[in-house]
């Protein structure tokens, strides 16, 4: 699937990702290693320069109970209400178990 990022030059591409792939961003994109393979809202929470490494956590629309099972997993999903997000269209939690 081609997207819009196609249409520019790489260097246009690498200079935008780098003034918005900053802590606290989110973003959406494509993630191949869930199941099944799906586009997610990701925060990015910190950015290693040197190695090109970023520590992302999911937005989940709901708590998977197969998934996040123990008392202790439930405690580390934080729920983020659409009214207050924009980028959000409807109530979905933060997975900080990862």
């Amino acid at each position: 699937m081609t997207g819009l990022g196609d249409l520019f030059p790489e260097e246009m591409r690498e200079g935008f990702a780098l003034r918005n792939l900053i802590p606290g961003a989110v973003i959406r994109m494509f993630v191949p290693d869930t199941t099944p393979p799906k586009t997610k809202l990701i925060i990015v929470v910190a950015i290693e320069d040197e190695h090109i490494l970023a520590a992302t956590l999911f937005i989940n629309s709901e708590v998977n109970p197969d998934v996040i099972s123990s008392p202790e997993l439930q405690a580390l999903q934080l729920k983020l209400f659409a009214a207050k997000y924009d980028f959000l269209k409807h109530d979905s939690f933060i997975d900080c178990s990862a």
